[in-house]
């Protein structure tokens, strides 16, 4: 799911334009063999995963219905008729809330392309931004952390922290448990 998230960021990063062609996204991969950079650019690297305390539920359960619904019989001392539901229930512990951390830089070798660029990155994190990534729809949150500006080079930098709300990372531990089969009741008529 966290790979899914830095995906989904990429992918909005990858949209914006820059003198008619998409700009570079350079995401953090072990692997990346180096090479020459090319600018303007971003770069995303996931910084922080923080367990999220907040929307915690250590003692929530979440119970889903597995199979297609049976019916049973209910007796007349309870109502009559019947009743339907899934023959199976799947019993999983409430999801590990967390908040992701991602560092986003921005890279131009002139000012006015950074600021241009810092401008389309508020474009597609706007305040309140939110996705539907899987089940999940987290809150996207932009700041500005710092200007790593290098004038020797020249190179214009500034660094961003883009923090996603309220992911759920699903748990290993399940078990699935029978449903009602069927109805007893019994009435002791001797009273």
């Amino acid at each position: 799911m966290i790979d899914a998230v830095e995906q989904h960021i990429v992918s909005r990063l990858r949209h914006i334009k820059f003198g008619g062609t998409s700009v570079i996204v350079y995401p953090y991969e072990p692997g990346r063999e180096q090479g020459e950079t090319r600018y303007p650019c971003f770069g995303v690297v996931l910084r922080d995963v923080l367990q999220s305390f907040r929307n915690s539920r250590p003692c929530c359960d979440l119970i889903k219905g597995k199979g297609e619904d049976i019916t049973i019989e209910v007796r007349v001392p309870l109502g009559g008729g019947t009743a339907t539901g899934p023959p199976e229930h799947e019993v999983e512990p409430y999801p590990t809330v967390v908040d992701l951390i991602f560092q986003v830089g921005v890279y131009a070798t002139r000012a006015g392309d950074l600021r241009a660029l810092v401008e389309a990155l508020y474009q597609a994190f706007p305040p309140g931004y939110t996705a539907v990534i899987g089940e999940n729809k987290p809150t996207f949150i932009l700041h500005d952390v710092a200007d790593n500006d290098d004038f020797e080079k020249p190179l214009f930098s500034k660094l961003f922290s883009l923090r996603v709300l309220d992911l759920q990372l699903e748990r290993w531990e399940k078990f699935t448990t029978s449903s009602v089969k069927d109805v007893l009741f019994t009435i002791d008529n001797e009273n």
